[in-house]
Order: structure tokens, then sequence, then C-alpha cells
């Protein structure tokens, strides 16, 4: 009966670190995926459950673990980064390197504790949520030099028109230089850039 409840484990297992593995690379690719998020978190859960309930001590902490950070993001008290991302993945790896001690029927000597502190880091860190005001300020206070006033002045003598742009990239978003350059670049194609800040 043992043997038939293991089997079952380790097919079942392995399909939601299949599941929590797809969807990772879709978080990764659109942290804003919400579907995917609450995907893991249940497969992680079901996960947890199943380990507990078999005894299988380090796949149910590590679980576990996952579980508590993946609520908090899913609570949108924390916010997903790459560094995030790539912890979850690790944590991915080791559960499938223990599910496979397990099905070779060996002793696992696998250390889980540096992914577990990882883990509990991230939930232990404070989380400080981007304030609109703050960075509109920054922009208000850049100071104009008299020749950057001067070409104002002439353009608007001139006929054009002047604008006053502000673009806010969200926290969560991947590879903040590459969109800002994308976004420079696309507004040069529609007039000159007479200042940037920052």
């Amino acid at each position: 009966m043992q043997d038939s409840y293991r089997e079952i484990f380790l097919s079942e297992s392995q399909e939601y670190l299949n599941l929590i593995s797809g969807c990772l690379v879709k978080l990764e690719g659109n942290p804003r995926d919400l579907e995917s998020l609450n995907e893991i978190f249940r497969c992680t859960h079901t996960l947890k459950g199943m380990s507990a309930t078999m005894g299988y001590d380090s796949i149910a902490q590590l679980s576990h673990q996952m579980e508590n950070l993946l609520d908090e993001l899913r609570g949108q008290r924390k916010t997903i980064t790459s560094e995030i991302i790539d912890t979850l993945f690790a944590a991915v790896d080791i559960l499938e390197e223990s599910i496979q001690d397990i099905k070779l029927k060996q002793e696992s000597k696998i250390n889980i504790a540096p992914c577990v502190e990882a883990l509990k880091k991230f939930l232990a860190e404070e989380t400080i949520p981007l304030k609109r005001k703050s960075v509109l300020s920054m922009v208000e206070a850049a100071e104009f030099s008299g020749s950057d006033l001067e070409r104002f002045r002439e353009a608007k003598e001139a006929g054009n028109t002047i604008f006053k742009i502000t673009v806010i990239l969200s926290e969560t978003c991947v590879m903040k230089e590459a969109r800002s350059f994308l976004v420079i670049t696309n507004l040069k194609k529609l007039g000159e850039i007479v200042f940037a800040f920052p």
C-alpha cells in the first residue's frame, strides 16, 4: 500500500513541478500575470500537503516557505523581482532532485537550508512602495540651464509646441534600462529632446 501511495506521489508531484516551472517562465516574462501566480501557489500548496502526508519533511519545509512568499506576492504585499523568480526556480530544481531521490529509493543528501533562508530573507525585507509624488518632485526639481531656457524660448517663438513628458516605469518591470532607451528612441522620432532627467 505504501508503495502505491509513493508512486502516486511521484507522478502527481512531478506534474505539479512541471506546472510551476511553466508558470514561472510566464511570470518572468510578465510579472503582472496573476493567473500564473495563483497557479504556482495552488500547485505549491498541494505539493506541501502531499509531501507532509507522506513524511517527506524536507520537501514539505521548502514548499511551505515557497507558499509563504507566494502568498505575499499574491496579496501584493511584496513585489515580484528577478531575484525572487530566480530563487523560486532554484527551489523547484531542489524539489525535483529530492523527488528523484525518492524515486531511486535513496536517502537524500540535498541541503535545503540555503534556499529556505533565501526565501525567508525575501519575506523579512521591508517593501517600500513607489511613491508617485516623490518621483514627480524629482522631476520638478530638475533645474534648466540658461541655454536650455533660451532654446525653449526660440522654439516657442518659431511656432513649435513644447511638451513636458513624465514617464514612470513600473517597479516590477524587467530590463528598465532597455525600456528607458526605447522611450527615448521613439520620442526622438517625434521631435527634439531638449532636456531629459535623469
